[in-house]
């Protein structure tokens, strides 16, 4: 049986030395409005494919989950590491705005108290 390993959304994926299969839903890097869904076989070199349907259109997540199982499956692997990167609470603002990802950029903050990071640049401290 192949487990279902489910990510909250800013988790690093997982690298190292052995295989994984990873599936990513992610902004589209060329058309900030969309969202698209990945598979990736790690290993040297990693294999990524945008798992399509038959009729040629893309996936959804759940489906590309039940494809990517049937990848680890036939490699032997006993699980698939499941990242959606739209699904934090800025991202779910982003989508809710038709993609627009200037929404509320007077809002965010670029600091870290906890670290005593007051900007942007780490190297800004304040001890």
């Amino acid at each position: 049986m192949t487990d279902i390993v489910h990510l909250a959304p800013h988790d690093p994926i997982p690298t190292g030395p052995g295989r994984h299969v990873v599936v990513l839903k992610r902004f589209d890097e060329d058309e900030p409005k969309k969202t698209v869904v990945s598979i990736t076989l790690t290993g040297r070199p990693d294999e990524t494919t945008h798992p399509m349907r038959p009729d040629g259109t893309a996936m959804g997540i759940d489906e590309a989950i039940k494809a990517a199982v049937a990848v680890a499956e036939s490699e032997k692997l006993s699980r698939v590491v499941v990242a959606d990167r739209t699904a934090g609470l800025r991202e779910q603002d982003i989508l809710q705005h038709g993609g627009d990802h200037t929404v509320h950029m007077d809002e965010l903050v670029d600091s870290d108290m906890e670290d005593g990071e007051h900007g942007a640049d780490m190297r800004d401290r304040t001890a």
